[in-house]
């Protein structure tokens, strides 16, 4: 299931307004599934994967082009989630 690391207004972006209102405190971004239609938001330095608390995009984002790639592999996820850990503790 290919995921997606978007900041908190491309989420905003991605949600209905019922969805929008369900977002937790906290929020900074998600990772988005357009596998599954669903955003899981990241809060602080955790991401929240479990389904109860996943929350349902509309549809793909307008602003998917041929120039972001999906992550498509457990490499490439990896890859993602540590340079955004990596982004974190650079601003500690």
């Amino acid at each position: 299931m290919p995921l997606r690391l978007v900041g908190i207004e491309e989420l905003f972006s991605s949600l209905s307004n019922t969805e929008r209102q369900r977002i937790p405190n906290g929020t900074i971004g998600a990772f988005i599934s357009y596998a599954s239609h669903r955003a899981y938001p990241l809060m602080e330095r955790v991401a929240d994967f479990l389904e109860q608390d996943s929350l349902q995009i509309r549809t793909i984002s307008p602003r998917i082009d041929s120039g972001i790639e999906l992550a498509n592999s457990d490499d490439e996820l990896k890859k993602s989630v540590k340079v955004w850990y990596d982004l974190g503790l650079e601003e500690k």
